[in-house]
Formats: structure tokens, sequence, C-alpha cells
């Protein structure tokens, strides 16, 4: 039974130590602070985004325009020798036609 009274005793000293705390106060200016960060965080990511997306662009052009000019063109005597060699293939495999059943 002791213990059982020791337990409340500490329960209500528990209980009565939180009756003197009072609300904390809040800087009245904290909200204006945190939407103006905000607001300059957007800013500088949508610079940053404007700027990557504008390089990813530049980039892609630049690679379709030497891809356009670096390639070479295949030419009638290029497309037979690709053709004699494609036949050549099949026939070492015994494909006889270009129909394939699975």
């Amino acid at each position: 039974m002791e213990k059982k009274d020791t337990i409340e005793n500490e329960i209500e000293r528990t209980l009565s130590s939180i009756d003197g705390i009072e609300r904390t106060g809040v800087n009245p200016y904290l909200f204006n602070k945190i939407a103006l960060r905000l607001e300059e965080k957007n800013e500088t990511e949508t610079r940053f985004n404007f700027k990557l997306a504008l390089g990813v662009v530049i980039v892609c052009i630049i690679v379709n325009f030497a891809a356009f000019l670096f390639i070479p063109q295949y030419s009638d005597s290029a497309n037979y020798v690709r053709e004699y060699e494609i036949k050549s293939f099949a026939s070492e495999y015994s494909s006889i036609n270009n129909f394939y059943f699975y």
C-alpha cells in the first residue's frame, strides 16, 4: 500500500509542476520573415531551372546538328554491299526467307 501512495504522490507532484507553465510568445514578424525567405528561394530556383532547361535544349540542338553533319549518308553502292552482307549472313545461318515463326 505504501508503494501505491508513493506512486500517487509522484503523479500529483508531476501534474502540479505544469500548473505554472505559460504559453510561449512568438515574434510578430515571424510569418513575414518566413514568407520573404520562401519567395526568395522560389525566385532563385526558377532562375536555376530556366538556365538548366535552356542548357539542355542547346545541348540537344548541338548533338542533333553534329549527328546530321558527321553521320555518313549511305550511297547506292553502300546499300548494295549492306544487302549482300545481310544475305550472306542469312545464308550462313540457314535463313532462306525473312519470315520468322516463333
